[in-house]
């Protein structure tokens, strides 16, 4: 009986998978889905200058991989495909803030905690998601711009935007955060 379980127990050793995961940090993407009027309608956009601490993540493990890394994102690069809302939101929303800046403090196959400093105030923001099928990586949370002590700014694209957003701009964000995803396994 021993001899089987031993027999049992080595058979499933040897079908364990040794997986090693790999993202170009060029390939990684920072979306985000704030929101207008009283209906609550999403505009999305995203952010073309990022900047990240390391070129090639790899490591074992999601978590080995993600964990720790730094970023940088350039407000002036917000894309929402509408060069006058980009203006808008440049000037106005994130007037004084010319960078976002984070790190990963913690991260596995199925949530993350970010670390996000802008206006001066630092908050950990909880994202959830995953490794989907395709392998890629995303996770999505909720900011709310009044914890960065943003009430001005908001104010102030709410003004310049008044008649468009019907005199309604909300205070919480979506962010969303994907690359990507190499697996490779032996």
């Amino acid at each position: 009986m021993k001899l089987i379980l031993s027999l049992i127990l080595s058979a499933g050793i040897a079908f364990a998978e040794d997986c090693s995961f790999q993202i170009d940090s060029n390939q990684i993407k920072v979306e985000w889905t704030a929101f207008k009027t009283p209906a609550k309608i999403g505009v999305g956009g995203s952010f073309t200058k990022l900047g990240v601490d390391k070129k090639l993540l790899k490591s074992s493990s999601v978590e080995g991989m993600l964990t720790d890394l730094s970023f940088s994102i350039d407000t002036s690069s917000t894309n929402t495909k509408d060069s006058g809302r980009d203006k808008k939101i440049t000037s106005f929303f994130f007037k004084g803030v010319e960078k976002i800046e984070g790190k990963i403090v913690e991260a596995d196959e199925s949530s993350m905690t970010v670390a996000i400093k802008m206006n001066g105030v630092q908050k950990e923001v909880p994202l959830t998601g995953g490794l989907d099928e395709n392998n890629n990586y995303s996770m999505m949370g909720t900011i709310d711009v009044f914890d960065f002590n943003m009430l001005s700014h908001l104010k102030a694209i709410n003004k310049a935007c008044e008649a468009l957003h019907a005199g309604k701009t909300w205070n919480d964000v979506i962010v969303k955060f994907s690359a990507p995803v190499k697996k490779s396994c032996k």
